[in-house]
């Protein structure tokens, strides 16, 4: 019985090798007035979070602690702020969240949502930025 079970196993898998070229590369098509464009692009990081500032750049935290910003109309993101040497990464703590304050023409405050580990205590925080 080992052996037959082993022989299914294998074909099984082989079919699986054989067919998955076949499958399509998305799970469902996009509807006939939808495209895809590639607007931003870092160079690594697990996205958590974006927002778009007022003047129209995009930010964008990845879990590991890096702030990213985009140009306004996109290209090759740079840093904006890292705070790898500070957020803790297991499960799901990190970098989260991201927020502008409404008044930011007056008040040019970035809000980040994210976990530290202070003493041995694990906990998040929501710091306040101000962007000079």
């Amino acid at each position: 019985m080992g052996r037959q079970l082993q022989t299914v196993w294998l074909v099984g898998w082989l079919l699986c090798l054989l067919l998955t070229p076949l499958l399509p590369a998305h799970a469902e098509p996009l509807p006939p007035d939808v495209t895809i464009e590639t607007y931003g692009t870092w160079p690594t990081g697990y996205p958590t979070a974006m927002a778009w500032a007022p003047d129209g750049r995009l930010f964008v935290n990845t879990k590991e602690g890096r702030v990213y910003q985009v140009a306004v109309g996109g290209g090759a993101a740079t840093v904006w702020l890292d705070l790898s040497a500070v957020v803790v990464t297991s499960v799901e703590h990190g970098l989260i969240g991201i927020a502008f304050d409404p008044l930011y023409a007056t008040q040019p405050y970035v809000y980040l949502y994210y976990t530290v580990e202070t003493g041995g205590v694990i906990s998040n925080r929501l710091v306040r930025y101000t962007e000079i």
